[in-house]
């Protein structure tokens, strides 16, 4: 969250969401305002960044064995909000376990 916020103001943004909340999967109704209302901020941010905690580079084939537990793949792209954070928002910006811009 330290780390976003820095970035948050290096880019001259006065304000940031970070999306580490809880939702009850279980309450059907829960869930489904959440996915919307989530959607509906990811669409409408300024900008969105994707915090890949376990990758230098970004991942562009799967990789079994680093990511074994995820089919190959980031823990990232394993998350319910991956879908919803690649096709809402206009500026998506990816960064390593660094936090360094990769993509």
């Amino acid at each position: 969250i330290v780390k976003s916020c820095q970035q948050a103001e290096n880019d001259g943004l006065e304000w940031l969401w970070v999306d580490t909340c809880c939702i009850d999967k279980r309450n059907s109704t829960e869930l489904s305002e959440a996915l919307n209302s989530m959607f509906r901020w990811y669409e409408n941010s300024k900008r969105c960044y994707a915090y890949l905690h376990d990758v230098d580079v970004f991942p562009t084939t799967p990789d079994h064995e680093t990511f074994a537990a995820f089919n190959g793949w980031s823990e990232w792209f394993s998350r319910g909000w991956t879908l919803q954070e690649l096709i809402a928002p206009t500026d998506l910006q990816f960064f390593n376990k660094d936090w360094l811009y990769i993509g």
